[in-house]
């Protein structure tokens, strides 16, 4: 492969709202910045990830898979907190990416 080639891959990950998104992967401690169509973020140094939510895809070089991985987490883990705050349920989480409602 020619040297001024860079490779990406496209992921479908239909984000429903850009916000919880953006929440979710401050908390897991990815530094975030707002695009027009969708956000881009990445953890220390390395390239930036893209979510577009107009397209429902997210953007990645070889290699960023598992921090991919570690951003839908981070977004599902703001999905059920908002989900339970929203409902007035007491969230609380028993184990890494496990949860419990407690109904006040």
């Amino acid at each position: 492969m020619p040297c001024d080639v860079v490779q990406t891959n496209t992921i479908d990950w239909k984000v429903a709202d850009l916000e919880t998104l953006e929440k979710g992967l401050s908390a897991a401690g990815f530094e975030v910045t707002r695009q027009r169509d969708g956000v881009a973020f990445r953890k220390g140094y390395g390239n930036w990830i893209q979510v577009n939510k107009t397209s429902g895809q997210a953007i990645i070089r070889p290699g960023q898979e598992a921090l991919l991985n570690e951003a839908k987490r981070a977004y599902s883990a703001q999905v059920v907190k908002q989900t339970g705050a929203k409902f007035g349920w007491q969230v609380k989480q028993v184990a890494p990416n496990k949860f419990q409602y407690i109904k006040r």
